[in-house]
């Protein structure tokens, strides 16, 4: 398709004609200069009135105007799934289905975010429903502020952190053996070989299943359900995960958030395109921020 044909299609000047597009360098970089002339049946529309009538003066000379970038325009990308070769998701049902239809060539990964998402979730369970019970009985309220500390990462830990699991551990809690075991389970992303990393992944469901926490013997069914999909994230090289999209998702959450008050669509894509295509503020006179 000729790039004059595109430039009519995604632009309403009815009354021009483009006549050439040229591609010029300037210090700036590559500038698409597209030369366009009055139809000759068309009549101009009035600036003052905005009615249509016709033109009698012109100047002798061309002028130049500043338009919009030219591959703003949307994609749609021809279903090629034939030649997709890996495919990530979380574990829904609905995306499991849909992917092991559609896509039944390709290798499906299990994204190891989700994966690790879900076990903090399970952890969460098992803190809510020990700290309900302790109450119940009358016990001190131990794990008063520490569902960050459970679901952290020993490494990320901050001093006091430290200090506080360190007092935890003394303690037989559900909810930091839930801990230890989803720090045991950090070691199956280390594996190379599938076969070795399935190994581990069965020893390690067996002892979430003889454990006696409900949360975690239902993840250890459920990570049984899915274990050739999970061994997949090493038949891919460990590679790939779809961290990308999600911090791109929750970046778009927070710009949603932070724009409370816009009530058009126009004034969400505007802060979508400044926050995340980093365009330049214009420069004020006074600084408000």
């Amino acid at each position: 398709m000729h790039i004059k044909t595109l430039f009519n299609r995604v632009t309403e000047y009815k009354p021009f004609i483009v006549d050439r597009v040229d591609l010029v360098e300037n210090k700036s970089g590559p500038v698409m200069e597209v030369t366009v002339r009055a139809r000759g049946n068309g009549q101009p529309q009035c600036s003052g009135c905005g009615q249509r009538c016709p033109g009698y003066d012109t100047l002798p000379t061309p002028r130049r105007f500043d338009f919009i970038p030219m591959w703003m325009i949307s994609v749609v990308l021809i279903e090629r799934s034939k030649k997709i070769q890996f495919v990530c998701s979380d574990m829904w049902q609905a995306y499991l289905k849909v992917i092991a239809k559609k896509l039944p060539q390709a290798i499906h990964i299990l994204d190891r975010f989700h994966v690790m998402q879900k076990i903090g979730k399970a952890i969460d369970k098992v803190r809510a429903a020990e700290v309900k019970q302790m109450l119940q009985d009358g016990f001190e309220p131990l794990l008063k502020g520490s569902r960050w500390l459970l679901l952290k990462r020993p490494e990320n830990y901050t001093e006091q952190q430290a200090v506080k699991m360190k007092d935890l551990v003394q303690y037989n809690l559900k909810s930091v053996r839930s801990h230890l075991m989803k720090e045991d389970f950090q070691q199956f992303w280390t594996y190379t070989y599938p076969a070795c990393a399935g190994r581990f992944l069965d020893a390690w469901c067996t002892r979430a299943m003889r454990s006696r926490i409900e949360p975690m013997q239902s993840l250890a069914k459920t990570l049984r359900r899915k274990r050739d999909l999970l061994l997949n994230w090493f038949r891919a090289g460990g590679t790939l995960s779809s961290g990308v999209v999600e911090g791109f998702n929750n970046k778009l959450k927070l710009i949603t958030r932070k724009s409370y008050g816009f009530r058009t669509q126009n004034a969400y894509e505007t802060a979508f395109y400044h926050n995340l295509g980093d365009l330049p503020f214009p420069s004020f006179t006074h600084k408000f921020f």
